[in-house]
């Protein structure tokens, strides 16, 4: 698109060659070839996600290549799928009292993987979990962590290509692309903890295609599944509520439902009552569910090296805080 001075001034959100011309210029009859937006452009973005990709990929390789289950920094490997490993295994034991007492589950870990001993989860997923992960408790814990890494990686990589393949301006971008989740931090974190929340992607996506062809209720059904994670589900049925999406409530509800009745069909009501009650004293272990910043303590140090390496965190801290000042003021610079 032409400028008010005859040139073209590109788009800051264009990937392509040309980087497209999709903004005007506001700026007036100025030399706009001065004020050319050079970042980003493909090569950018690809420069960017590839060694991001790289980097993370080296740094967790690193941290989890050494032998027996406990990494360089000491932590179990897999830290949040042991919790997912022993509840399968209380179901597959029929042990459905140890469900919902943390130090009972603490001991029926450290009998399955000795290295987590001492490691303890607060008890506050449903009892659906443990259905869900029985087969895998079935395995090896290695195993069970290779087999579930696997599964939790190929739904984020479908759910990635669905979207993909929705955005026809990408079409042509699908390295780029590739590039982008491989190298996303969020990714790395899910496989190398084992953690659930490739289920949750899941759910949205579906609900998301859901909506995109008029399927309401089914939509529902796919936000009903994040039952499983009760903030999650919470946080999306007061968005449709408050928009008056009953359909979708609905199909919420029922979704919701269908997990709970399998876990009450199996378990029987006790258990249920136990999940019911540790689900309204969350408010009771709030504070440790909630996330501690990280501040650095200089009382092992004494005397001039703990005022020495104070200042040092100052300067650290002061810089960091330029630059992200300078980086703003550049990126606002390059969108006016």
């Amino acid at each position: 698109m032409a400028c008010r001075c005859g040139t073209e001034k590109p788009s800051p959100w264009s990937l392509g060659a040309d980087r497209g011309h999709a903004e005007p210029c506001r700026r007036g009859p100025v030399d706009c070839e001065q004020r050319t937006v050079k970042f980003p452009s493909r090569s950018d973005v690809r420069t960017h996600a590839g060694v991001l990709c790289v980097c993370l990929a080296m740094l967790y390789t690193a941290n989890l290549s050494t032998p027996g289950l406990r990494d360089r920094a000491g932590q179990l490997k897999g830290t949040d799928f042991m919790h997912f490993y022993v509840l399968g295994s209380l179901a597959l034991n029929g042990h459905a009292s140890a469900l919902y007492d943390y130090k009972a589950q603490a001991a029926h870990a450290a009998a399955l993987v000795p290295e987590s001993s001492g490691v303890y989860y607060l008890p506050i997923y449903g009892p659906q979990m443990s259905l869900l992960f029985a087969p895998l408790a079935a395995l090896p814990y290695a195993w069970a962590l290779l087999m579930w890494s696997f599964v939790t990686t190929s739904i984020y990589a479908l759910c990635c290509a669905a979207f993909w393949r929705m955005c026809p301006a990408l079409r042509t971008e699908r390295s780029t692309v590739v590039l982008l989740a491989a190298g996303s931090p969020a990714f790395f974190n899910l496989v190398a903890h084992g953690q659930n929340s490739a289920i949750a992607l899941a759910s949205f996506t579906a609900a998301f295609f859901a909506l995109c062809h008029g399927k309401r209720f089914l939509a529902g059904l796919a936000i009903g599944t994040l039952i499983y994670k009760p903030p999650l589900g919470f946080a999306v049925a007061c968005v449709f509520v408050g928009t008056l999406e009953w359909r979708i409530v609905g199909g919420a509800i029922v979704g919701a439902a269908a997990q709970l009745g399998a876990a009450w069909g199996y378990y029987g009501r006790d258990v249920m009552a136990a999940y019911w009650h540790s689900v309204l004293g969350v408010r009771e272990i709030s504070p440790l569910l909630d996330i501690k910043p990280y501040v650095p303590r200089f009382d092992c140090f004494e005397g001039e090296r703990a005022r020495e390496r104070a200042h040092e965190w100052n300067l650290c801290l002061n810089r960091l805080s330029q630059n992200r000042d300078k980086s703003r003021l550049l990126w606002r610079d390059h969108l006016v």
